[in-house]
């Protein structure tokens, strides 16, 4: 009788074991996708963030600003279900936040009081919350940044903290 329940349940198990096992899989590549794209985003954003109302890219007086990116697309081979549920929504919402951005971005006039300012505060925002989501999936899924094109060797957390602090200077001036 033991040997027909221990029989029964060996099937279960390994079923079980084998669809954990592939959810796990499907969780660490669809981060390894996502880390990818949010990151490349941030740097758009942060592109956008750097170009200055006086002079425009790469400090060439009457061109025009740097393009805001396009929303974020997420690859079809994302396996959505597999994340974390809790990181779920900020991911999903970003492109439609990106979206309302530049929306606003496109009604204001390029020479309206306020233009830089808006843009360059939405696109703080937007390339640190890309980069936070970058950073709490390499830490869910113990994935390094191997990539040492970082020559200033300034951990990622404390760029974000330099850019949430240059938020917050645009923010007072404007209240100024």
């Amino acid at each position: 009788m033991l040997g027909v329940l221990a029989g029964s349940f060996i099937p279960i198990f390994k079923d079980w074991w084998f669809a954990k096992s592939k959810q796990k899989e499907d969780a660490y590549y669809s981060s390894i996708r996502l880390i990818c794209i949010l990151e490349a985003y941030g740097d758009l954003c942060f592109e956008v963030v750097f170009d200055d109302e006086d002079n425009h890219f790469y400090n060439i007086p009457g061109t025009m600003p740097v393009n805001t990116p396009d929303p974020i697309k997420f690859a079809d081979d994302i396996k959505w279900k597999s994340l974390m549920k809790s990181l779920s929504y900020d991911i999903m919402s970003l492109p439609d936040k990106a979206e309302r951005v530049n929306n606003n971005i496109k009604r204001m006039k390029f020479y309206d009081e306020g233009w830089y300012s808006y843009r360059t505060e939405s696109y703080i925002e937007l390339g640190i919350l890309a980069l936070k989501i970058a950073i709490k999936l390499r830490c869910e899924y113990k994935i390094e940044d191997t990539f040492s094109s970082n020559k200033l060797n300034i951990p990622l957390g404390e760029i974000i903290k330099q850019l949430e602090d240059e938020r917050r200077k645009i923010e007072m001036n404007n209240k100024s």
